[in-house]
């Protein structure tokens, strides 16, 4: 499939530029766009272990998992920090915060030339592979990550497996990039459930994080999961419009015909 090979190109040679970049550059915001990379990259790779029995998808995606390790040792800190600021009183800010240490940020820094190879290969094992994929076994792949989304998150969010929905979310985003009709294949609901997940997940993380340190914050964390809540109204909301709009559109064609 030439639109998938061009899209996978495109992803492996973005991930080898922004790599490169934390060599010269302090804002640590790039790594956010490296795990973004990766995640795209990983899309793929499941696409193409769903067409492709033998693919060994485990053994490819290895090195990339190590480098989506490393950059989130250092973007979660950042997470951490941003969130807490919304929450926390600014006399409380420091004792809590959780910074990325100098000897982290070097650490990946002294790797870089490692990832740029891994991912040199990994390219080339993925042009290889998109090449065999069909059109159709893309849609296919995308309908059966839809159903896996409406099963996790309607009639009611399934909270063990919020985060599994937010990643096939993403998935369903990043595989109809690759498709000349994607505005058919994609309403805005995988984006925007994507995005109110993600926001839950931070927080929790957040809760976990102040939980775990064994600081007693505890009007900072109620204040954090009253947001969780809040949040995970709207996601049960947009599940509830989405997925009842299509039923009420299946009730209008089936009286028509």
């Amino acid at each position: 499939m030439r639109a998938l090979t061009k899209y996978a190109t495109k992803r492996c040679f973005h991930l080898s530029h922004l790599i490169t970049a934390v060599r010269y550059t302090d804002d640590m915001e790039i790594l956010h766009k490296i795990r973004l990379e990766i995640k795209r990259i990983k899309a793929i790779l499941k696409l193409i272990r769903f067409t492709q029995q033998n693919f060994r998808m485990h053994n490819t995606y290895k090195p990339l998992r190590t480098i989506f390790r490393k950059a989130g040792l250092i973007r979660e800190s950042l997470v951490f920090q941003n969130l807490l600021s919304h929450y926390a009183p600014n006399n409380t800010i420091d004792e809590l915060l959780l910074l990325p240490t100098p000897k982290t940020i070097s650490g990946f820094r002294k790797n870089i030339p490692h990832y740029l190879t891994s991912v040199k290969k990994i390219g080339k094992v993925i042009d290889r592979a998109c090449k065999k994929v069909k059109t159709i076994e893309v849609l296919h792949c995308i309908q059966k990550l839809k159903n896996t989304v409406r099963k996790r998150l309607h009639p009611a969010p399934n909270l063990s497996a919020l985060h599994a929905a937010r990643k096939s979310c993403k998935a369903i985003v990043y595989l109809s990039a690759t498709l000349k009709n994607r505005k058919n294949i994609l309403p805005p609901f995988f984006a925007e459930m994507a995005m109110l997940i993600g926001s839950w997940h931070d927080k929790k993380y957040v809760i976990h994080i102040l939980s775990a340190r064994g600081i007693p914050q505890e009007e900072i964390i109620h204040k954090i999961e009253l947001a969780c809540e809040n949040d995970l109204v709207h996601i049960q909301e947009l599940a509830t419009h989405y997925y009842g709009l299509r039923v009420r559109q299946g009730l209008g064609e089936a009286k028509a015909v």
